[in-house]
């Protein structure tokens, strides 16, 4: 470094009126999907599903999006939204493919659409974490 230059101040960013924002935001009460534990198998895949139904699919989870978990059961028929009883459905052991602590949570299906399959997962507070998509209704008998 020359002898009496200093090092100018870090710019800040531009577009944010400078200021870097460090509030945190309010929480999040809507459902938000998460898909860490998204288990693709053969039989729960939309892997042969045009892009239509994959438009249907995004969409519906947007409109989800918008709703709290309360709303989201109490909708009804609307979204098919309910836990399982792992021994009324094909897959009486349940998501057996997650960790062990995540098993004790409550599956929960939800539609999206008549006749348009469901996708099935468990709740964290508001996180709905998909686990299987279920485009041909292979969960149940």
């Amino acid at each position: 470094m020359v002898k009496g230059h200093k090092i100018p101040p870090p710019t800040p960013p531009r577009g944010g009126g400078g200021a870097i924002r460090t509030e945190e935001p309010p929480p999040v009460r809507e459902v938000v999907f998460g898909f860490k534990y998204l288990d693709i198998t053969d039989k729960y895949t939309v892997r042969n599903k045009d892009s239509e139904y994959l438009l249907l699919m995004l969409n519906r989870w947007k409109e989800i999006s918008r709703l709290q978990r309360s709303e989201l059961f109490q909708a009804g028929k609307s979204w098919r939204c309910h836990t399982h009883d792992w021994s009324k459905t094909k897959e009486k052991d349940g998501f057996k493919n997650l960790p062990r602590h995540l098993r004790d949570y409550e599956g929960v299906q939800i539609g999206l659409g008549m006749k348009k399959g469901r996708v099935h997962g468990f709740f964290i507070q508001n996180v709905f974490n998909v686990v299987w998509l279920d485009p041909d209704h292979q969960v149940w008998d």
